[in-house]
Formats: structure tokens, sequence, C-alpha cells
């Protein structure tokens, strides 16, 4: 990503491209943000903001548009990078959970889900969900077979992990936005109910 983290001398930052400058202290990222804006112009900006390749959170957007204000950039040219940017976060939310319940691939950071950067991290976090029995999971589907640990494949078959109560929190919000079928739907929530029991997980009536 272009907006990335950076540290100058020991003080952790915000920098705009592998060669920008690195901003350290309450205004590092803005400061960032707006050299990428003078960098870039809006339509790039808005552009790279709809790839998601610019980690804008809510509370930046306000400055965003200050800063192309500054850079004397048309209303009609804010106005459409503003309404990029919501509608990605908008996307983004929607792609990665909601803390607690941050959904497969994003870890809870900073009160937001985000996505797992880490290569290895994720292959490690994939590892541990296939190595899980059955019995973790929430629903399996038809039409698979048990491999010589009893588990079922393709483990593609098994929906919503319930091993944790990170995963039972995450399996009572998402249960309802699968294509799980409806009969199928209910017994799996007696299961994840069964489970939030066990975990201490409070669910609601």
């Amino acid at each position: 990503m272009p907006l990335q983290n950076c540290t100058d001398s020991g003080k952790s930052g915000w920098r705009w491209g592998k060669g920008g400058k690195c901003y350290t202290g309450p205004q590092g990222k803005k400061k960032a943000i707006q050299q990428g804006i003078s960098i870039e112009g809006p339509e790039k900006f808005q552009k790279m903001a709809s790839s998601g390749r610019i980690d804008i959170s809510e509370h930046d957007i306000p400055f965003v548009s200050y800063a192309l204000c500054d850079e004397g950039y048309s209303l009609e040219a804010i106005v459409a990078v503003v309404a990029t940017l919501r509608s990605c976060l908008s996307k983004g939310d929607e792609d990665a959970g909601y803390p607690p319940n941050c959904n497969s691939g994003y870890e809870e950071k900073d009160g937001k889900c985000v996505p797992i950067d880490d290569v290895e991290a994720k292959e490690m976090t994939r590892k541990k969900i296939n190595d899980l029995p059955d019995s973790d999971f929430a629903y399996i589907s038809p039409g698979g077979e048990k491999d010589s640990s009893g588990k079922t494949t393709p483990r593609s078959l098994r929906h919503l992990p319930i091993h944790d109560a990170a995963h039972v929190r995450n399996a009572l919000a998402r249960l309802s936005q699968t294509d799980i079928p409806a009969a199928a739907k209910r017994s799996a929530l007696q299961k994840i109910k069964r489970a939030a029991k066990k975990l201490g997980v409070e669910v609601g009536e």
C-alpha cells in the first residue's frame, strides 16, 4: 500500500510510498496523506482508494477533504474522492466484520477488524482451523468424505468454526448471512448456542 507505517529514530509514523518521508507524532498520518494527495492528485488518489490500496479510516476523511481543498481542487473532485472513500469503508466493514466478530482472514487491532497481513500468520490460522475436528464446526455440508483422522474433506465443506469464544461470536453474527439451508441453520444455531454456553458467551434472545 502507498500509505505505510514507518519508524524514524525509534518513533512509529506514516509515510507515502517506500521512499517517502516518515512523519511521526499525532499528525504523522495526516501529513503522509497530504503528501500522497500532492503527489498523486485527486483522480489517482481516488482510484487507489477504490482498489483498497489506501488505509483510510472514517476519522481521516475530513482531513482528506481539507487537504484536497488546500491543494486547490474543485468541490466536485473533493466530493467524488470522499464518496469513494466512504463506499470503500462500508464494503471493507462488510468483508472484515466488526470487533469482536472479525471474519476469517482478519484480526482485531485498535478497535477494527484488519487483514492478517503476515502470510505465515494466515497460513497458521488456516492450518489451525483445518486441524479442528468436525465437532468444532456449526455446520458441515453434505457430499464430503472422512479422512484418516475422521475429518471431513474437502475442508471447505465445514462452516463456522466454534472452538473458542471469538469464533462463537463470529458464528452468531454470520450465520444469517451464509448460504446454509434454512432447516440446517436452525440446528446450526442450536449448536452455536451450546458452544456459547460452554464458553461463557452471552447470546441475545
